[in-house]
């Protein structure tokens, strides 16, 4: 009796090893890059989602980079590839749907979408079109306004950028002043210091704004437009300063818990 008992715990024993292997080591065609699969089902979804308040590289890349290099394998959500099966399923349903109604405009991207795909010189096609929007819902996770109180979080607790970047856009106003005009792209370009020379553009290993190679952010270019405008008005127009809140928390995503408040006024009001 106790000789099958053994050898049913240690079949039991084996499988499980032979399981937990495999998950630590997947098959590949070519040659993995070094890492770690994490626990099975979970992966290293836990560290991953573990909050931070880091301003730089998130730990959990930073570490795995020191250990790895720049490129490694890992698990998240217990999958090797994230659930985009499932959210493509969801996002044809719903062309699939609007298409079906073709006389209800609901006016929105959408539409829009499918009203290009009709065109006959149209590069869009429906596949396009799903991946699009399934981009689009990773994409617009970050937007510009975190991007914007992240960046008036900073300028509050380092004066000298903070009159460095007022002195430049301050310049870029009397020009526009002089001129009677309003803001061209040429004025936009000598912003340097607001652009932070090539790396904002370029990126380095430790900071990549928007991406790179295939993965570069299509809106890139106009979020830069967006901030840089949002900055020049700021500083030549009003006078600010923080009141409370600007801690921030990573989840990974960029959130502020308490929010950032800060007291606004014009500049001519003599406030402050």
């Amino acid at each position: 009796m106790w000789d099958i008992k053994l050898l049913v715990v240690g079949l039991l024993v084996v499988l499980i090893s032979h399981w937990v292997y495999t998950w630590r080591n997947p098959k590949s065609s070519g040659k993995l890059p070094p890492g770690s699969m994490g626990l099975p089902f979970i992966g290293e979804t836990i560290q991953y989602f573990a909050p931070n308040s880091v301003f730089g590289v998130p730990p959990f890349i930073a570490r795995r980079v020191a250990r790895y290099g720049s490129l490694f394998r890992t698990s998240i959500i217990g999958q090797k590839v994230v659930g985009r099966r499932n959210a493509v399923k969801v996002i044809q349903h719903v062309l699939n749907e609007r298409k079906q109604q073709s006389k209800a405009q609901h006016h929105d991207f959408v539409d829009f979408l499918l009203e290009e795909v009709k065109r006959e010189d149209s590069s869009l096609d429906e596949e396009g079109t799903v991946d699009l929007v399934f981009v689009l819902l990773f994409a617009s996770h970050e937007t510009a306004s975190s991007a914007m109180t992240l960046a008036i979080n900073f300028l509050a607790h380092n004066p000298s950028v903070l009159h460095q970047l007022t002195k430049e856009q301050t310049e870029v106003a009397t020009r526009l002043e002089i001129r009677k005009s309003k803001m061209t792209w040429e004025d936009y370009r000598s912003m340097s210091f607001t652009h932070m020379g090539k790396e904002l553009h370029m990126g380095t290993k430790s900071f990549m704004a928007f991406g790179g190679g295939a993965r570069l952010c299509a809106g890139a270019d106009f979020a830069k437009l967006q901030m840089a405008l949002f900055l020049h008005h700021l500083l030549t127009k009003y006078k600010w300063r923080k009141i409370k809140g600007g801690n921030i928390l990573r989840t990974p995503g960029l959130i502020f818990p308490n929010g950032l408040h800060i007291q606004l006024v014009p500049k001519e009001s003599g406030i402050m």
